[in-house]
């Protein structure tokens, strides 16, 4: 409980953390430029759109066939869009505990390709049930290490969550060559709580997330909602590792060990317009049309 505690406090920790930046609001000029157009954005590395009715924008589904489906009951800019589903009854069912995520290789790394961008908008059910326990949450989405020889895989560097009824982030860091289990903590680590927003229900919520990846103090991470900046970070973030990591985007509960929330059948989220690009994209490559 001690360990889960940790992993979900909810203060911004790191100093780096720039509250006076936190309602800065992208320039509006931005979002009237070309590359709002589909067909204009430039340096993408994934365009997850879901127009093609199937997954193949994606490296690999963890998840089993009825759990992430296309379908056109709500969608953000076009016909379609991804439905996410957890079932109480299937816990490791293709993927592994309650678990049915998108994965998409090359999201850079501390000493690979340092800078990303990524984009992508969710809609939370208006009947999402919001669970009271500090021993539950569903992340929707998450940049994953993949561990070098002497070590295993740890907690994700970034991952965005809901809890309770807030959005929240988590970030991490490791400057050890070998990091020691799965959540780093000692000389060399960080933890940093750097996001903390009312949830929001019943509508679709675009996200634009921009980091360097860096164990030193040069990395940074900025997060716009809905076109505000809510997140400037700069300090640590990401781990001493040779291979790039990946993306993941969907739902992967985390309860207390294997346990579900008592009385909860069901967790739903739909996603869409899913982007990543290169050191060389801009804000408008990534964001959910307007």
């Amino acid at each position: 409980m001690r360990k889960l505690l940790y992993f979900l406090l909810v203060t911004c920790l790191h100093s780096a953390c720039d509250q006076d930046e936190l309602t800065t609001s992208i320039d509006h000029a931005q979002l009237k430029t070309p590359a709002n157009n589909l067909l204009t954005r430039e340096n993408l590395l994934l365009d997850g759109t879901f127009e093609t009715n199937d997954l193949q924008q994606f490296d690999r589904v963890e998840a089993a066939p009825h759990e992430v489906v296309v379908q056109g009951r709500y969608y953000r800019s076009f016909p379609k869009s991804g439905r996410v589903e957890l079932n109480s009854n299937e816990i490791n069912v293709g993927g592994s505990k309650f678990r049915a995520e998108l994965i998409k290789y090359n999201a850079g790394g501390a000493n690979t390709a340092q800078e990303r961008w990524f984009g992508l908008s969710i809609r939370v059910p208006e009947d999402w049930r919001v669970v009271d326990s500090t021993k539950s949450l569903d992340i929707f989405f998450q940049i994953h290490d993949r561990p070098d020889s002497c070590e295993v895989y740890r907690n994700p560097p970034l991952a965005l969550f809901i809890y309770q009824n807030r959005f929240k982030a988590t970030i991490r860091s490791d400057s050890n060559a070998c990091t020691k289990g799965v959540m780093p903590r000692g000389k060399g680590t960080t933890v940093n709580y750097v996001l903390n927003r009312p949830l929001i229900k019943g509508r679709w919520v675009d996200w634009v997330i921009h980091v360097k990846w860096s164990y030193k103090n040069d990395g940074l991470l900025d997060i716009w909602q809905d076109g505000q900046k809510v997140t400037k970070y700069r300090g640590p973030i990401g781990y001493n590792d040779v291979k790039s990591m990946y993306l993941k985007t969907g739902l992967y509960h985390i309860g207390n060990g294997d346990s579900w929330p008592a009385g909860l059948k069901r967790r739903v989220l739909y996603i869409d317009e899913i982007r990543m690009a290169g050191s060389k994209a801009k804000f408008a490559d990534v964001k959910p049309l307007l």
